[in-house]
């Protein structure tokens, strides 16, 4: 699970600075990449959080 986090951590910060970046796209492209930088990140982040709780879960129950 510690390799799966590190990926979802990674990509999320990929998202993020598509973010970051998206003001050297021109106008329309600006839009664009802002939304699907935050959109991606924000699927991110709660993949990340799922896959904690489950984590959280297996060590209660062990």
């Amino acid at each position: 699970m510690k390799t799966l986090k590190q990926c979802l951590l990674i990509g999320m910060n990929l998202g993020l600075l598509a973010v970051v970046l998206s003001p050297l796209a021109g106008t329309t492209g600006q839009w664009v990449t802002l939304g699907l930088g935050l959109a991606f990140s924000g699927a991110l982040f709660l993949l990340y959080r799922r896959v904690s709780r489950l984590e959280r879960g297996q060590k209660h129950a062990n």
